[in-house]
């Protein structure tokens, strides 16, 4: 998942941070602590079904939970900690990167009622994706049984990426690392090239699934269906892409790839925008590291550098465009974050496809974010990755002056 460092400070004990940034125009914000009581959270989500105002809080060591109105329910809806997940037996120690890793529910699911998960095996160590069901769409606890669709070894124990969710066309997007250890290299790594530069595996790329079946098939409009190269795939070059969102107004594609050792990188995607290859072993963000420059490699549209330790930045979480209807000032503002400062920034549409961006300094950086997540009005969630119950839910409040801020619609970003 995320790199951590030994000499990071102890969890918040306030239950607001506020913070401003200029990214073109000053915004403030606070987090308010929905619920606490996690144990090592890695994602927060919604079943997309109008007027279910309950959130889905995704635990590392296998367990799904529920928030319903604040109220953290007791049972579980789901609990796949008694099997095939690789359980984490050291909170916190560094590496941990395996166990359940993302969640999604379909755009059908009021009447399929199937939703999804991502997890690593515990004896294989193998990326999964399997479907579940529930007996009824607001059903608290799911059936228990799953359906394992689609399997992809991973050489090593990190950078398996794990993210998935849906896209505006209806199709389950899954990213996957590139297998983990440095430089795209090694046992288990394509020689010469890494796994993340051949598109005849999984590895080191975003899939696109069409999910409807029994089973899955390879949407039309995948660029290796018919040519050489995996059908699953729809964009490559990545090394660990752990969070990722799509803005539903826009059709856009926001994919924030974990760097190695220099630089995080944030890749924004037009809609409907197949066959990209983002660069990485040849490139860290936007400089040469491994190997020659390639022809055709899409550079990132922000870039942020490592700082020193202990609070430094090291490690990007991808959020969200901020699409809700409670705070207009924050429309069309792009939310990610770095996982080890607790440091959140803004991108925001200068004018087509370029972009402004400004941090929101942190006034007690002492968040671990592990993810960003919408609720089914649009309202975005910041997720604390803590252990031993400590880990947190908070929401995104505007405090920003209204006078200052631009409002960016989607005509903006074309």
């Amino acid at each position: 998942m995320h790199r951590r460092t030994p000499g990071r400070r102890a969890l918040a004990l306030g239950l607001a941070w506020a913070a401003t940034v200029s990214s073109p125009a000053a915004i403030s914000i606070t987090l308010d602590q929905i619920a606490t009581g996690f144990s090592m959270p890695v994602y927060v989500t919604n079943t997309g079904v109008a007027g279910d105002t309950r959130l889905f809080v995704v635990e590392q060591r296998g367990r799904i939970r529920i928030i319903n109105s604040g109220t953290v329910l007791g049972t579980d809806f789901l609990d796949l900690s008694p099997s095939g997940l690789n359980l984490i037996s050291t909170p916190l120690s560094p590496g941990n990167e395996r166990g359940l890793l993302g969640l999604a529910f379909p755009p059908d699911f009021a009447t399929s009622l199937r939703f999804y998960v991502s997890y690593t095996d515990r004896v294989t160590g193998a990326s999964v994706l399997s479907r579940y069901t529930v007996p009824s769409v607001g059903s608290n606890t799911a059936n228990t049984s799953g359906t394992p669709i689609l399997t992809q070894s991973q050489p090593q124990s990190n950078h398996n990426g794990g993210w998935i969710g849906f896209g505006p066309d209806g199709y389950l997007y899954m990213a996957i690392g590139d297998g983990g250890a440095s430089n795209d290299s090694g046992t288990g790594h394509t020689a010469g090239i890494g796994n993340a530069q051949d598109t005849t595996n999984l590895l080191g790329d975003m899939l696109r699934l069409d999910v409807s079946g029994s089973s899955y098939t390879n949407p039309p409009g995948n660029p290796f269906i018919g040519v050489a190269g995996a059908d699953e795939i729809y964009h490559y070059g990545l090394r660990n892409p752990w969070r990722n969102s799509f803005d539903f107004t826009t059709g856009m594609f926001f994919i924030a790839d974990v760097g190695q050792g220099l630089w995080e990188e944030v890749n924004i995607v037009p809609a409907a925008t197949a066959g990209l290859n983002f660069g990485w072993r040849n490139y860290e963000g936007n400089v040469p590291v491994l190997g020659p420059a390639i022809g055709g490699t899409t550079f990132p549209v922000h870039v942020y550098a490592h700082t020193s330790n202990p609070n430094g930045n090291l490690s990007i979480t991808g959020g969200y465009v901020y699409r809700g209807a409670a705070y207009p000032n924050l429309q069309g503002y792009y939310f990610f974050a770095d996982y080890n400062s607790g440091r959140i920034w803004t991108l925001a549409p200068t004018g087509p496809s370029t972009w402004s961006s400004s941090a929101v300094e942190a006034l007690d950086n002492t968040f671990l974010v592990s993810s960003f997540g919408e609720d089914v009005n649009r309202e975005l969630y910041v997720v604390h990755y803590a252990d031993s119950g400590n880990g947190r839910v908070l929401r995104i409040r505007d405090t920003t002056v209204p006078a200052t801020l631009t409002v960016f619609t989607a005509a903006q970003y074309h």
